[in-house]
């Protein structure tokens, strides 16, 4: 691993440590300001987006990282799923499934670090397996294009599940997919 590498690792790591024990609070506060629940216009009652939980929170797995969040370029939710359909539009991968890919491994916040710091971004791309993407993982459009891609090179045209899993590891027995289908 090249000296830069290692060092932008090391701090992405003690970031993510400290700012566990210490941001939780900050954490918690800032998921609480965010609801997935609107009013229908007509019966004047309460409707749950069937895209979005009920509780949106940041993952258990990952922390945000300081180093992370002052490069990583994030987006609304509404901007989000416009993004997704764009790339849906253009590569033919199901906003619908990126979206859950997201979900899944970030609820969707660009500025997540997870496996031990080994990856980032809402996609969570893994840092080790794919050198050179820091950049394209901390920003939400490019880490979902970059994420699409992957998908169609896994043979998401013949088997999207398949190439969906992948993106977790490949003939790996998990539940991965239990958890992806959970917001399909």
């Amino acid at each position: 691993m090249k000296p830069l590498a290692r060092q932008i690792l090391v701090i992405l790591v003690f970031t993510s440590v400290t700012l566990n024990i210490k941001g939780y609070a900050a954490y918690q506060e800032y998921s609480n300001s965010f609801t997935s629940v609107g009013k229908d216009e007509q019966a004047g009652e309460a409707v749950i987006s069937p895209l979005l939980p009920e509780t949106p929170e940041r993952p258990s797995e990952g922390v945000i990282a300081e180093t992370a969040s002052s490069t990583a370029k994030t987006h609304s939710l509404p901007d989000s799923l416009d993004v997704l359909y764009k790339i849906e539009q253009e590569t033919g991968v199901s906003a619908k499934h990126l979206y859950a890919i997201c979900m899944v491994e970030s609820r969707c916040y660009s500025d997540v670090v997870g496996d031990s710091g080994h990856s980032l971004g809402a996609f969570q791309i893994h840092q080790l397996y794919n050198p050179g993407t820091v950049d394209i993982a901390l920003d939400f459009e490019r880490a979902a294009r970059w994420t699409a891609d992957r998908l169609l090179r896994y043979g998401y045209q013949d088997n999207w599940e398949a190439a969906v899993q992948c993106h977790n590891g490949c003939n790996i027995p998990n539940t991965y997919m239990e958890k992806i289908k959970h917001y399909l």
